[in-house]
This record gives structure tokens, sequence and C-alpha cells, in this order.
């Protein structure tokens, strides 16, 4: 199947003002009408971002472990 990732970047002047979320909800439904599946995904230390993904949609499914030596 064709997996495309998407996000979105907010400038600090604009963000809590839902931006991000009708970003990402656009970018949604343009994967659906072109038949493609969106995956997104952000730092765990990154609260807002999460939140932001949730609220157009996104559920988490993975989370990805940072190993350092």
């Amino acid at each position: 199947p064709p997996y495309v990732d998407i996000g979105m970047c907010v400038n600090e002047t604009y963000r809590r003002r839902n931006i991000g979320t009708h970003i990402v909800m656009k970018l949604r439904e343009y994967c659906r009408e072109n038949g493609l599946i969106p995956g997104a995904s952000c730092q765990s230390s990154n609260v807002a971002s999460k939140k932001t993904l949730e609220k157009a949609g996104m559920v988490c499914v993975d989370r990805v472990l940072d190993i350092e030596f």
C-alpha cells in the first residue's frame, strides 16, 4: 500500500490556535482522496505535537526508542 509520512510545522507566533490540527486534517483528507495511507511521528517528549496529531484523528500505534551508546 502507498504509505506517506505527513507532518506540519507552525511558527511559534501562531501556535495554540489549532492551525497544526487543521493542517494535519487537510493532509489526511488529501491522502484519503488520493488512495494514500498517512502516517506521522513526533518525539515522545513533544506532548503538544502528540496532542495535535491526536486531535486531527491520528492514533498512536507504535513507539520508537531512541538508544544512545
